[in-house]
């Protein structure tokens, strides 16, 4: 096997790698957010009952 055979092989690889962790981070994070979608949803709302009640009109992370 040439060398460049084996580095077309090793670039392959790096790719089908990169390809299967993405495909698994994807998958996770689908879990994770069909498990707390309805926590979520309801906290998000109470917090923007919240900001309306308290006539907050910006929000910022600062």
């Amino acid at each position: 096997m040439s060398s460049s055979e084996t580095s077309a092989m090793s670039d392959n690889d790096e790719e089908g790698t990169d390809y299967i962790q993405a495909e698994a981070q994807d998958i996770t994070n689908n879990l994770v957010a069909a498990k707390s979608s309805d926590e979520y949803n309801r906290t998000y709302q109470k917090f923007m009952d919240w900001t309306i009640e308290k006539k907050i009109k910006n929000l910022t992370e600062d």
